[in-house]
């Protein structure tokens, strides 16, 4: 994420949250604190912060959060949307009665042979893509129509 695209998030969820407050410098102290995340994940917590306001617990509907509030909520978004790829994948699992990946069967790894004849794991292709659907990148797991 750069700097303008934070800065117009921050200053969205600043305006959403009455933060009349908030200035360049503020912005970019959270810039710098939340830099180290997705900017997917930034993005859908300022979108949850500004929906419901910014305290975690949900009760303060002008509250504007901490950096590390932010941060926490992010990464909370980032377990929640690990959670709901697995639970599609389960799903797909009793539908299809088959894995999503053929390849690791849905384990996220592959065994292959070493030069030395030894049996080595290695990750499989499909954890990259179970990664961008975490982050909106790509659609989630879905079963399609009329497979089955």
């Amino acid at each position: 994420m750069t700097w303008d695209q934070f800065a117009e998030l921050f200053a969205s969820l600043a305006l959403q949250l009455q933060k009349s407050d908030a200035d360049e410098a503020m912005a970019r102290a959270y810039f710098t604190a939340l830099k180290g995340l997705e900017p997917e994940l930034v993005t859908m917590a300022a979108q949850r912060m500004g929906q419901r306001g910014g305290a975690l617990n949900g009760n303060s509907p002008h509250w504007f959060p901490k950096s590390s509030e932010w941060k926490a909520l992010a990464l909370k978004i980032e377990g929640e949307r690990g959670a709901e790829v697995a639970r599609r994948i389960r799903e797909y699992h009793q539908l299809a009665h088959a894995p999503l990946c053929l390849a690791c069967e849905d384990t996220g790894w592959i065994a292959s042979t070493s030069q030395g004849g030894s049996e080595r794991w290695r990750h499989c292709d499909c954890r990259q893509l179970r990664r961008l659907e975490v982050l909106g990148r790509r659609p989630m797991p879905a079963l399609p129509a009329g497979d089955l």
